[in-house]
């Protein structure tokens, strides 16, 4: 309770040096001037989100209660980790999204085409989509952790695509029929992108069963990644392969050299 005068809080201090208070134990609350203060808020818990929820409060009320004459500042280790964590994970997702772009950019080059570089990252759309979606519908924070874990995101989601489309794409060249590239892609390399989902997802299940959550939510987000990811590409990417025209699967080429082989039938006919 603060006094309601500045005689009374003369007394007060004065009867605390009589009483044989330390001086250094009272300036770790006020200046020896007496032009500052500072106000401890303990907490029985200091996660971030309890912080950021007292941090709130208590701003919301200074504002509609303004202190004449005063400016509230705060300070503290909780509060800065707050704060820290708050820049970090905003330039985290920042990052992530200027990563896309160059994703998709770079998928465009690799395949020297503007649909199967869009097609390349349909996998990788629909993991950050569900994983992120599903973590934000169960209430948990966008926090340190999934924000470091975001980058790897990127690297694990467009790696089976890549491998499913640069394989049909050879076998589809080889062979002309779509038909048939699919059958050969689903008995190779279709069989490798499996195993290859269950070795890593199985690899990160022992990690829900850890004592710190850190680590359970390293094992659920990969385990989660692999496996949207690879049934994304095992099955979104022939279906949509399916609706569009699946020349273009092999480059203008492959195209280029069928209509020349169409053109000299007809004329020998």
């Amino acid at each position: 309770i603060v006094p309601d005068s500045r005689e009374e809080i003369a007394q007060y201090l004065f009867l605390y040096e009589m009483s044989g208070g330390s001086p250094e134990d009272l300036f770790k609350f006020i200046t020896p001037e007496g032009d500052r203060a500072n106000i401890w808020v303990q907490m029985r818990r200091g996660e971030n989100k309890e912080v950021s929820a007292v941090v709130a409060s208590a701003s919301r009320y200074l504002a509609d209660n303004p202190p004449p004459g005063l400016e509230v500042r705060w300070a503290g280790m909780p509060y800065l980790n707050v704060v820290w964590q708050q820049k970090m994970v905003k330039g985290m997702m920042g990052s992530l999204l200027g990563s896309f772009v160059t994703v998709l950019v770079m998928m465009i080059l690799l395949f020297r085409s503007f649909r199967l570089g869009l097609l390349s990252v349909v996998p990788l759309t629909a993991t950050i989509v569900l994983v992120y979606g599903f973590i934000g519908f169960s209430g948990r924070p966008y926090d340190m952790p999934v924000a470091v874990l975001s980058s790897l995101t990127l690297g694990l989601a467009i790696d089976f695509a890549i491998h499913f489309l640069e394989r049909g794409r050879e076998i589809f060249r080889a062979t002309g029929d779509f038909g048939e590239a699919m059958r050969q892609i689903f008995e190779g390399p279709s069989r490798a992108i499996t195993r290859n989902i269950l070795v890593i997802a199985i690899g990160f299940v022992p990690m829900f069963f850890a004592s710190l959550v850190p680590y359970i939510t390293v094992g659920a987000f990969f385990f989660a990644i692999m496996l949207v990811s690879g049934v994304t590409t095992l099955f979104a990417l022939p279906a949509m392969l399916s609706l569009m025209n699946p020349a273009f699967l092999a480059g203008r080429a492959r195209v280029g050299a069928a209509m020349a082989e169409a053109a000299s039938e007809t004329t020998a006919a």
